[in-house]
């Protein structure tokens, strides 16, 4: 029997462990590998601002420890030159608004292959060469941002403090203080006011355009107003930011940001309660401004912005703080995003569950835009009726009231119960021979919409045509937007609204076709398949397409008016001789305008293709609302894409320079012909 001793021992040993523990400072949570590329279940519910250690761990993985609490500024437990995942937060007042976060100037130098960059681009970085030899130091290089006093390996990043008015900063670490007091010296930052606070905090400031820095510790702020500077402001925030007690501060989250900065090459934070704060001392201010006010456009002026502002804190209110963090890859950033949705928000209870693709299917060519909502019909009209209340002025709030009941009511408690709320919306570039395509679709609940409007779509006159033995109607009125007829059907319980007959055809036979879908990068295209509650899709490669268009019908329009001007002119000189001279100059011109309008488009066309395709997502969770935002380039790295961006808007920029000198040539020699001939 020698076990009862060493278990008895053991148990004392483990309780005087526990009691020590008690006593001494929490211990740094554990790392966990990173290896991976998707959110972990702690990283989402970290984002959400629920706690994942509130669950029983899995087998599989270590329990978490319980994390440390974050040290006060100046007393940091890291080395002397560090400053800590997010330790600034400790620096920013509660007034807060947004904060914007980069995991550093290196990583997001390797993200964005700024060695490659130098290189490529070494011809067209004169200026900034220029600049290294003010300031000292090379901010293209991040090694050398030590030389100034900046620390590259810590994060910096952006953020907004709500109020009147609005002041804007940038916050980042500081390597030394002497270095970068030594930097800020230099011209252009030369004629500083210099005002010392403490052993470790110091305030700079720059009177004319209105500028404050504060370096307090291993973190330095720089600070100025939104709008017009005012020194005044600027000074005061950046007094309270140098004595801000940590009670004050943004410093409970910083635990919970810590966390997500260690995973994340970004995190950002839309903080609605400080906005509603900012909102409603607005809001209490206008009315004795409106009054005041003796010139009626003024007074105007604010009663709309009064109103604006009324919606706006409508849909401040009740809503969580929005939360993003997001990873880099050689092509591509995807952004992880949560907010929470109260029960007092506008927006509470307007998304529904997740819901597949109905015309998509159905569609073949590319559309630039894709839109997929599925809503609550009653709380959309719901959020329609508090929008318009908010924007009515006073005086036409019993108008609104008594249309309202007589008209409005009526007319969507029919809706609200037959349209189930799906909706989806597809807009397609115009090319060289075909017109501006949309597809619109509307899930319903049952088909007597069909029935029920028959009767008023015959009474309108509309042409109609069959398909499938359903009547499709033409609506012409439609020319106006898209340059073709719109057609619109009742099937399978949908309101499907489009302009490519084909779309009507395939989707009333349910008839699939080889969809777009299928010719998206990857990700968006599994983003498209699965269900999801909003899915935003933008194809920034098709947008050139219009941008093509705008540059033709330009170019169109100054040719005509070119040669109305001149023909005029000659006209009035009374010799066929010169008027054929004069339309033989002009054509020339119109063929020269030709050539450029077809250089620039096919400069555009390449230019936006790279920036490939965006795809945003949400789904509704028990909090709100959670989901990505997909950036997928279609250039081999982001470093490539703005490397060719930049060089091809520098030879662009040629190119049109030599262009406006023919073009000015050929004015003139036309100008010489008449001048000639008075």
């Amino acid at each position: 029997m020698r076990w009862p001793l060493p278990s008895a021992l053991l148990v004392a040993l483990l309780i005087v462990s526990c009691s020590k523990e008690r006593g001494a400072p929490p211990q740094a949570p554990r790392e966990r590998s990173t290896t991976t590329n998707h959110t972990t279940s702690v990283d989402r519910d970290r984002l959400s601002g629920s706690d994942p250690t509130s669950t029983k761990p899995s087998p599989t993985t270590r329990p978490m420890l319980r994390p440390r609490r974050l040290p006060l500024p100046g007393r940091s437990a890291d080395p002397p030159n560090a400053l800590g995942p997010a330790e600034f937060l400790a620096y920013l007042p509660r007034t807060t608004s947004f904060v914007l976060s980069f995991h550093g100037i290196e990583r997001l130098a390797k993200v964005v292959d700024l060695a490659q960059l130098r290189t490529g681009l070494a011809s067209r970085l004169t200026g900034v060469r220029q600049l290294a030899t003010t300031i000292g130091f090379d901010p293209l290089h991040p090694d050398q941002y030590a030389q100034a006093g900046i620390d590259a390996q810590k994060p910096f990043g952006l953020f907004i403090v709500s109020g009147e008015p609005t002041l804007a900063g940038l916050f980042f670490g500081v390597k030394s203080q002497l270095r970068l007091f030594a930097t800020l010296r230099r011209a252009p930052f030369k004629g500083a006011d210099v005002i010392p606070l403490g052993k470790e905090t110091t305030l700079l400031r720059w009177p004319r355009p209105g500028i404050v820095v504060v370096v307090r510790g291993r973190v330095a702020i720089v600070l100025a107003t939104v709008g017009a500077p005012s020194i005044a402001v600027t000074t005061k925030l950046a007094r309270t930011i140098a004595g801000l007690p940590r009670r004050d501060s943004l410093a409970r989250d910083a635990l919970r940001v810590a966390h997500v900065a260690r995973r994340f090459d970004l995190w950002g934070e839309l903080r609605p309660s400080a906005i509603r704060r900012a909102l409603d001392e607005r809001l209490e201010a206008l009315p004795r401004e409106i009054q005041r006010e003796t010139q009626p456009w003024r007074k105007n002026m604010l009663s709309d912005q009064q109103m604006i502002l009324r919606v706006l804190r409508g849909f401040a209110a009740g809503i969580g703080p929005l939360r993003v963090a997001g990873r880099a890859t050689a092509n591509a950033l995807r952004l992880d995003w949560s907010v929470k949705i109260g029960a007092e928000s506008w927006l509470h209870g307007l998304f529904l569950g997740p819901v597949r693709p109905v015309v998509a299917p159905f569609i073949a060519q590319p559309p630039m835009v894709y839109l997929r909502y599925h809503f609550d019909p009653e709380k959309l009209w719901q959020l329609v009726r508090r929008v318009a209340q908010s924007v009515a002025p006073t005086r036409s709030q019993a108008v609104l009231a008594r249309l309202d009941k007589l008209l409005l009511k009526p007319i969507a408690s029919y809706w609200t119960k037959q349209v189930a709320g799906a909706l989806e919306l597809a807009v397609l570039p115009a090319t060289a021979t075909v017109p501006p395509q949309l597809a619109f679709a509307a899930s319903l609940t049952s088909d007597a919409p069909g029935r029920d409007l028959a009767p008023l779509l015959r009474s309108l006159g509309l042409k109609t045509r069959t398909s499938g033995g359903l009547t499709v109607y033409r609506i012409p009125l439609a020319r106006v937007f898209t340059r073709a007829d719109i057609e619109l059907v009742f099937a399978h319980r949908t309101l499907l609204v489009a302009t490519d007959p084909a779309t009507i055809d395939a989707f009333v036979a349910t008839k699939r076709v080889a969809s777009f879908l299928a010719g998206l990068p990857k990700t968006v295209r599994d983003a498209c398949n699965d269900g999801h509650s909003v899915l935003n899709v933008l194809q920034l490669g098709l947008f050139g397409r219009v941008v093509e268009l705008q540059l033709q019908l330009a170019m169109h329009t100054l040719a005509a008016s070119m040669r109305q001007r001149w023909l005029a002119v000659a006209a009035t000189r009374d010799d066929p001789t010169l008027v054929a001279k004069v339309r033989a100059r002009l054509a020339a011109m119109e063929k020269l305008g030709l050539a450029e309008v077809r250089r620039r488009q096919l400069t555009m066309r390449a230019l936006y293709q790279r920036f490939g395709a965006v795809v945003s997502m949400a789904t509704v969770t028990a909090r709100g609302l959670s989901g990505q935002l997909i950036w997928q380039v279609r250039s081999p790295s982001f470093a490539s894409l703005i490397q060719r961006t930049v060089l091809d808007l520098f030879r662009e920029r040629k190119l049109e320079n030599e262009y406006q000198r023919r073009l000015q040539a050929a004015q003139n020699e036309i100008r010489t012909l008449l001048e000639h001939r008075k």
